[in-house]
């Protein structure tokens, strides 16, 4: 186990598989090829930046963390409400996917864009967009309790020039609780508690008609 887990630098199972983290991979070149990817995305006319378990790392660690899997970013539409998101999301993600950018939206999730991967490792790509009133929503975790001006202006990490959210412990409090800097090898997102704070953007993400259908 201590090999498997430790020196191999796999993840415990998932569904009876193993997946390799990390902690055993060159973290630099993994870095520079995220930033490329960020870079290249940005060309779609949106902000980039790091989310979830790549923010958590970034902030926490200086680097990723060693136990994760995947690289999770995030990428701020012009919408300004849930219809509006849904609506400008499945048209991004159908051009970029057209354009060989992305995989697919996750058949799971019915949301979450899957990149390219960078070696065996998943590149995932998020919704985020601010509400008239400010309010900001990054899913799945942040659902108008933060401010537009805690993610804007978005600023450069110095160790790995991905960008990261202004306010970024505000957004790691949001997304993992008040003891985000404390490492919880039990911790799991509540992904009930999402679906229902982002219950009306999933409806329009799902209506068979299409977002338009849900918002009328």
């Amino acid at each position: 186990m201590a090999l498997l887990f430790g020196e191999m630098g796999l993840l415990r199972p998932i569904g009876g598989k193993f997946s390799a983290s990390f902690g055993a991979e060159n973290i630099r070149e993994i870095l520079d090829q995220c930033r490329t990817i960020a870079e290249g995305l940005s060309g779609y006319g949106r902000e980039i930046f790091a989310n979830s378990g790549t923010l958590l790392g970034l902030v926490r660690e200086g680097t990723l963390l060693a136990h994760d899997n995947d690289i999770d970013l995030g990428i701020l539409l012009q919408a300004g409400d849930a219809a509006g998101a849904a609506r400008e999301w499945i048209a991004l993600t159908d051009r970029m996917i057209a354009d060989g950018v992305a995989v697919q939206r996750s058949s799971w999730s019915q949301v979450t864009l899957k990149l390219h991967k960078i070696g065996g490792f998943g590149v995932d790509l998020f919704p985020a967009w601010c509400g008239a009133d400010d309010r900001l929503w990054i899913y799945p975790h942040t659902a108008g309790n933060l401010t537009k001006a805690q993610l804007l202006p978005l600023k450069s990490d110095p160790m790995t020039g991905l960008a990261l959210p202004r306010d970024a412990e505000a957004v790691l409090v949001s997304n993992y609780g008040k003891d985000w800097r404390t490492p919880d090898e039990g911790w799991s997102f509540d992904w009930p508690a999402s679906r229902e704070r982002f219950a009306d953007f999933l409806a329009c993400i799902a209506a068979p008609g299409g977002p338009a259908e849900a918002a009328g």
